[in-house]
């Protein structure tokens, strides 16, 4: 549950910040999602939620005119013959 959840974050980032010196927190799961102002007001440091950065970032990259990159993995794939189709279906007739 909710509470459980955040009693437990609360413990474990006050021993990132006491004992390890972080000076943030930066939630990592979905399921967090919407902890992180309670979280930020008992503890004193900010609080990063991972969901609410992620489309913030998302959100950015559309703005700058970002895509995804075309060299490899994404590239469009080689035109080739595809057996048992007529010509016409064929990609160099379409």
């Amino acid at each position: 549950d909710r509470l459980n959840t955040l009693k437990e974050l609360t413990n474990i980032s006050q021993l990132a910040i006491y004992e390890d010196g972080a000076e943030a927190i930066c939630l990592g799961c979905a399921g967090m999602s919407g902890l992180a102002k309670a979280l930020e007001d008992s503890l004193g440091v900010p609080v990063i939620d991972s969901v609410a950065a992620a489309v913030k970032m998302a959100e950015s990259l559309v703005s700058l005119g970002k895509t995804t990159s075309k060299h490899l993995t994404y590239r469009v794939p080689e035109r080739k013959l595809i057996r048992g189709y007529a010509d016409h279906f064929q990609a160099e007739n379409l």
